[in-house]
């Protein structure tokens, strides 16, 4: 099971929009997006757990299975949690996330274009307070075989999904018994700049492949600049 965590949550707002850094070069990276959650989760009446820790939440797995951690506690507290990877951007602050939400579902995620069906990044990850929500991620954490699988813990939703290779956008067997309980966002909020084109107003941009951590982190600075001209 996963296991539970005391982070002292005290909700002001039903949804909060979290992240986790816990290697320096990703505190840099938040150190960055915090700056645009913190705008955006402003404008729209929403909480914000931003989280630089010293010491893991599941230290026997690899870094990337905290968030699964986070994202079970936290919906002990908000109706709706919105984890964003670090490596993540709020560009476009104009448009309220909330009107996507599909409450009918437990889960919703971007999918990728060169995947002939739903194929999900965990990157920007909209998860609902129901029991569905708690039995996937629990669903999600118990394939341990994928622990150290180089996608984590989307190796593991994919799989869950029915693709019986994670890696591979064909091995679609079809719909299993969590299908329905996932829905699509649209690409804008989680345009990965390294395989996506761009939507014409994109909302969250994803820096996940970039070719080094430097290639990436200068783009993210860029942008960051487009942020606040825009905010200005």
């Amino acid at each position: 099971m996963i296991p539970d965590v005391n982070l002292g949550i005290v909700p002001r707002s039903p949804i909060v929009v979290c992240s986790l850094a816990n290697g320096g070069s990703y505190r840099i990276l938040m150190d960055i997006m915090s700056k645009t959650v913190n705008h955006y989760a402003e404008k729209y009446g929403m909480d914000t757990a931003l989280l630089k820790l010293d010491n893991r939440l599941a230290a026997d797995r690899p870094e990337a299975w905290d968030k699964v951690v986070l994202l079970k506690h936290l919906l002990n507290f908000y109706e709706t949690v919105i984890w964003l990877d670090a490596d993540t951007l709020i560009i476009n602050p104009d448009t309220d996330i909330r009107q996507e939400f599909n409450d009918t579902c437990a889960m919703q995620l971007a999918t990728h274009l060169y995947a002939p069906h739903f194929y999900p990044n965990t990157g920007v990850w909209v998860v609902h307070r129901n029991s569905r929500a708690t039995e996937l991620l629990e669903a999600v954490w118990a394939q341990a075989d994928l622990m150290h699988d180089v996608w984590w813990e989307q190796a593991a939703f994919i799989r869950l999904l029915g693709y019986r290779d994670p890696h591979d956008p064909n091995s679609y067997s079809g719909p299993t018994t969590f299908s329905s309980m996932v829905s699509p966002l649209d690409l804008k909020w989680n345009t990965q700049l390294t395989l996506d084109p761009l939507p014409t107003n994109p909302s969250i941009l994803h820096y996940a492949g970039f070719p080094s951590p430097e290639h990436r982190l200068r783009r993210m600075r860029m942008d960051y600049e487009t942020f606040l001209r825009r905010i200005s």
